[in-house]
């Protein structure tokens, strides 16, 4: 056994010996430390090195040590350190390059997740006074008693908010009234449909900001009803290289046509906002539309078709201010004041808050956020572990190194700083490269993520400070261990070539890979455990067929009235397999609201608030749903369009079997507004079917109670399946009836894959990233394995020669260089598998419905690791079990 000095004694040895004199005493007195521990046992020798140590000292002559000066000009000592750095990067090539390659990789990574984390932890931050804007949205109850909240607010709530109450320094109104709208220019045969067209109040800039690239003064421009402001991309697309200021602009609705002039061009709005406008007019403009049949649905109290925003003077208190409006509620919503509330969001917050309808933008997830960020983390980590790992597994090449430095009169906070260093300056080459890389795969990266980063984001203050506390941090933590295990050595060990590395450096080693081999194993099991839920989700009642269905947008009401001809025409070809319309489907959270409140007398005087799917009567077949009693709608009776279907949720909630569900009738209540005031109105229903549940939301929620009705003419989509594999022929026909049945009318379409993808956008991506990081994670824990597999052979040269002399195989010699690391495997999978399985069901628990995955993915998983830590371990002992024994003999 390994026996040292007392380390306090030798302390206070270096800090009351003579400054000249220190080096000498102290290798006298270790020499005679390792004499007696021979002779008198260790505990004796301790106790006469104490002795010595005291002797050896005079307070009255001695003073603490001082250090030295410098013996070089500062120039010449970082010129020293540079030189010796590269020298040793250049004399372990392999080490170096395993090292930069995993710190790259990593840090590529990292930045990628990085500025996606920035970019969504700053939406909405470019706003003048952001952090003092809030938006007025409400919250309802339904007659079952169920909350509903809405993103929007009715007209006059903020304008009566800044009148009654102080501290309210501007507010604001935009809509998108008439969404979606088509719009021309002069030319009839160019129309579009636009989603991004916004009409706003003239103070609109005293809120928000809208920048201008060309055109006068914004204020004065949206003071104008006649004029709008667009886009750099809607002004490319419209006018091409023409400028577009001075040039019409026709915006068409509901048979009604509103001229404009393009007044200034803005910027594209940044992705990190909610709220991306194309085209910005006076909401004055609109008068004509939303003041038909003596309304005014702008200065409305019940109509919430607007987005309301305030900005409140600092120090104004946001829970005031929703007293102050639920205090206007009361004094002019009537009995509607008891069942809504204000709720006043923050502007920054919006993208992040879920559950309201009518959202402009699908709600970001800040757990998805805090996950993304864990997960950069851990790349980042394990790239730092090869780094410790490959750095102490060469210590003993660089001991006679240490040995000599210190000799020399090198202190050890000097060859701390030396290797850390030399750690800064890898990790600073491996910055450069992981920013290259960054560069090439910015493109790919947005693509994922649908962003728009660009090389000026890697300019900002925000990235730079990123990249900086990256290359400090990662080249300190990576080189903190190494640089002090290294500087701990003892020069005279180290010269005389007696050191030994002891048995806590190693197992530090194998803890690190544990670690390493852990991490890989919960991104295995993310990647395969959330495709495999998206698998489930491909696999429902609507997305079985997405992939042949096309989603045509109805539009208005005079679209409407002539699907039967579109329908007759269209099928002539026998590529169009059906033809239906029905809501937009699938539903996502901030679509409209579908709820209907019905009431079935025979049973009871409950009023149930279901939702109501208006469709025509081929909408059940061509989706494939399932009966379970009664029939399907008939052409043949027309009293059908008075039916309703309900699911099997709505059965239970009745309390009834589904037979005695058949011909139960139904009282059906909406409300429309007449001058401003909600007015009821009721419909009586006959059951005549009941159907399986189908998801025809997200897989997230609970399937809600629904009554799906025959009333084709307020249907908003039309869904067109395709037969066969001639989409873009099949396609070419559609459009070409379209514009014979609608020459006025767009034809805009997506297949229903692109809607199912925007309703599980987050998971998709998740999934895709989880891929890429997950194939990281494995070539970073490769590459650190196959290191240490490197330097395990090295070391262990003669004895793989000696052992082959002595007649073992070279499968023997395999096994007993890989089995190490498989039982290193082992211990990560006892520790892995239940991080992982936790992570999984606290995943998993956000759906409602889940794929059954069991527990065989953890064994395929820790098979597949097993296999790859074999094949890369196995790979370089293989050619060490391989070498000739009297090559190995030779071995220095």
């Amino acid at each position: 056994m390994k026996y040292h000095p007392p380390y306090f004694a030798t302390k206070i040895l270096q800090w009351f010996c003579h400054a000249e004199l220190v080096e000498e005493v102290e290798g006298d007195l270790y020499e005679l430390f390792r004499e007696r521990v021979e002779t008198v046992g260790p505990f004796r020798a301790k106790l006469y090195y104490w002795t010595d140590v005291l002797h050896s000292i005079n307070p009255r002559r001695s003073e603490p040590r001082k250090p030295s000066p410098p013996s070089l000009p500062y120039r010449d000592r970082l010129s020293h350190f540079f030189i010796i750095a590269f020298r040793n990067m250049l004399r372990s090539k392999s080490s170096s390059i395993l090292n930069l390659s995993g710190l790259a990789i990593s840090l590529t990574g990292f930045l990628l997740i990085a500025l996606y984390l920035i970019d969504e932890a700053t939406y909405d931050s470019f706003h003048p006074d952001a952090d003092h804007v809030y938006r007025i949205s409400y919250s309802f109850k339904g007659f079952d008693g169920k909350e509903g909240r809405d993103a929007r607010a009715a007209g006059l709530w903020c304008i009566k908010l800044k009148e009654s109450m102080p501290g309210i320094k501007a507010v604001t109104r935009f809509s998108r009234f008439g969404y979606p709208g088509n719009v021309r220019t002069s030319d009839p045969n160019h129309v579009f449909v636009e989603q991004q067209f916004f009409w706003v109040d003239p103070n609109f800039t005293d809120i928000f900001s809208l920048p201008l690239i060309t055109g006068g003064d914004v204020k004065t421009i949206l003071s104008d009803p006649k004029h709008v402001i667009i886009n750099e991309t809607i002004a490319h697309k419209y006018f091409g290289a023409d400028d577009p200021v001075g040039q019409p602009i026709i915006y068409m609705r509901d048979g009604m046509e509103f001229q404009l002039i393009v007044g200034a061009v803005m910027k594209r709005a940044p992705s990190n906002t909610h709220f991306k406008p194309d085209f910005i007019a006076s909401s004055v403009a609109l008068d004509p539309l939303w003041k038909r049949n003596n309304e005014d649905r702008v200065n409305s109290w019940m109509d919430s078709f607007s987005y309301s925003f305030v900005t409140l003077e600092p120090g104004t208190d946001p829970a005031k201010v929703s007293q102050a409006l639920q205090e206007i509620f009361n004094r002019n919503l009537g009995e509607f004041a008891k069942v809504m509330h204000p709720i006043l969001i923050p502007l920054r917050d919006v993208h992040f808050t879920e559950g309201f309808m009518f959202e402009l933008d699908a709600p970001g997830d800040k757990v998805h956020l805090y996950i993304f960020g864990s997960i950069a983390l851990l790349i980042l980590g394990m790239a730092c572990i090869n780094y410790m790992n490959l750095a102490t597994a060469r210590s003993i090449s660089r001991s006679k190194e240490v040995g000599l430095r210190k000799t020399l009169g090198a202190g050890r906070g000097m060859l701390v700083m030396q290797f850390l260093g030399e750690s800064l300056l890898m990790t600073g080459i491996a910055l450069i490269i992981a920013i290259t890389l960054l560069v090439i795969l910015l493109p790919y990266f947005n693509a994922l993520t649908l962003k728009d980063f660009s090389l000026a984001h890697l300019l900002q203050t925000k990235t730079v400070y990123l990249l900086l506390t990256a290359f400090v941090t990662v080249g300190t933590l990576a080189g903190c261990y190494p640089a002090l295990y290294l500087s701990s050595f003892r020069p005279m060990e180290a010269l005389k070539g007696t050191f030994t590395v002891g048995r806590a450096p190693e197992n530090f080693r194998k803890a690190l890979v544990v670690v390493q081999i852990s991490i890989t194993l919960l991104f295995i099991t993310g990647t395969y455990v959330i495709h495999h839920q998206l698998a489930f989700i491909d696999h429902t009642k609507l997305s079985r067929y997405k992939d042949q269905i096309v989603t045509v947008r109805l539009g208005d009401a005079v679209a409407r009235q002539k699907i039967a001809g579109f329908k007759q025409i269209a099928q002539q070809d026998p590529r169009v397999k059906e033809i239906s319309t029905g809501p937009h489907l699938p539903r996502r959270e901030n679509f409209g609201f579908m709820g209907r409140a019905f009431q079935f007398r025979e049973l009871d005087e409950t009023q149930r608030n279901w939702d109501r799917l208006d469709v025509d009567f081929d909408f059940p077949s061509m989706f494939r749903l399932e009966f379970v009693a009664g029939r399907n709608f008939s052409v043949n009776n027309p009293s059908d369009t008075l039916a309703i279907i309900l699911n099997e949720t709505a059965v239970k909630d009745l309390g009834v079997t589904a037979e005695k569900a058949l011909g139960l009738q139904a009282e059906g209540t909406y409300y429309i507004e007449v001058q401003g005031i909600p007015k009821p109105v009721t419909m009586k229903y006959n059951v005549i079917g009941v159907v399986k549940d189908f998801n025809y939301a997200s897989v997230r929620k609970a399937i809600s109670p629904i009554a799906i009705g025959g009333q084709w003419r307020s249907a908003e989509m039309m869904y067109v399946m395709l037969a066969g594999d001639e989409f873009p022929e099949t396609l070419d026909h559609l459009q070409n009836v379209w514009k014979q049945v609608y020459p006025s009318t767009p034809f805009q379409y997506w297949f229903m894959d692109e809607e199912f993808g925007r309703l599980y956008q987050t998971e998709r991506q998740m999934a895709k990233l989880f891929n890429y990081l997950g194939g990281m994670a494995m070539i970073i824990a490769c590459l650190g394995l196959f290191g240490l597999a490197s330097f395990t052979a090295e070391q262990k040269t003669k004895e793989i020669g000696i052992r082959k002399v002595m007649g073992a195989s070279t499968l023997q010699i395999l096994l007993m260089l890989t089995s190490r690391y498989v039982r290193l495997a082992l211990i990560a999978f006892f520790i892995g598998i239940p991080l992982a399985a936790v992570a999984v069901h606290s995943w998993m628990e956000a759906f409602v419905y889940k794929a059954e995955i069991g527990g065989w993915y953890l064994l395929w998983a820790c098979l597949l690791i097993l296999f790859v830590t074999v094949f890369t371990v196995g790979f370089e002992s293989l050619r060490a079990a391989r070498t000739n024994p009297s090559v190995s003999m030779r071995h220095e």
